[in-house]
């Protein structure tokens, strides 16, 4: 994905886009967060013609080998 690009995705701010539950319209990438965290895209209501904002996450990969390292070190002593 990058930016500019069209994705075909169902808005969830409903009740201010007049939609109501439609599916997925087209929106515009505008931004990217720099580590992929999230992005934001842009609709166009064909109703009312204005425009609006949504973020969303990106989709998770499954990871299927299990973590082989410690999220902490536990090898280092605390201070007392």
């Amino acid at each position: 994905m990058k930016i500019g690009d069209i994705l075909s995705i169902e808005p969830t701010l409903e009740a201010t886009s007049g939609l109501g539950t439609i599916g997925p319209i087209p929106a515009r990438v505008i931004y990217i967060h720099p580590a992929g965290r999230y992005y934001t895209v842009e609709f166009r209501s064909p109703i009312t013609g204005y425009n609006w904002r949504e973020a969303f996450w990106p989709k998770l990969a499954l990871h299927t080998e299990p973590r082989r390292e410690p999220h902490f070190d536990y090898t280092k002593k605390l201070k007392t």
